[in-house]
């Protein structure tokens, strides 16, 4: 039996479902998506963190987490429990101890099982 769609049908209906906001492609889940999520997620939980001066700075995948916003461990260590409430994991201790950047633990989630949450 012949089928009645072919390559090219298929993909014009998605294109055009897509373009409509039917559905969203396949691709569109990919891990650059989920990684701008998290991102999103842990620069909030940050951003609760930081005093005032830091709070002017953007806060981005590459800014260092004593350097540039001025945290010190306990406070390192109050952002990594927000990651563990919000993401459903755990981070040990030392691992917390080892943070360097917020890309530092954005990978570190990307890497971990973990639940990530709606994105806000």
């Amino acid at each position: 039996m012949k089928s009645m769609f072919n390559v090219r049908s298929v993909m014009a209906l998605a294109i055009l479902s897509a373009a409509m906001g039917g559905f969203a492609p396949a691709h569109a889940a990919s891990p650059t998506s989920e990684r701008a999520v998290i991102l999103r997620h842990v620069t909030k939980y940050v951003a609760e963190e930081v005093d005032d001066e830091a709070k002017k700075r953007t806060i981005t995948a590459k800014s260092r987490l004593r350097e540039d916003l001025d945290l010190d461990w306990g406070t390192i260590g109050a952002v990594c429990s927000d990651v563990e409430d919000n993401f459903d994991m755990d981070i040990p201790d030392e691992t917390e101890q080892s943070f360097k950047t917020v890309g530092e633990i954005v990978n570190y989630i990307m890497t971990h099982e973990h639940t990530t949450p709606a994105p806000n």
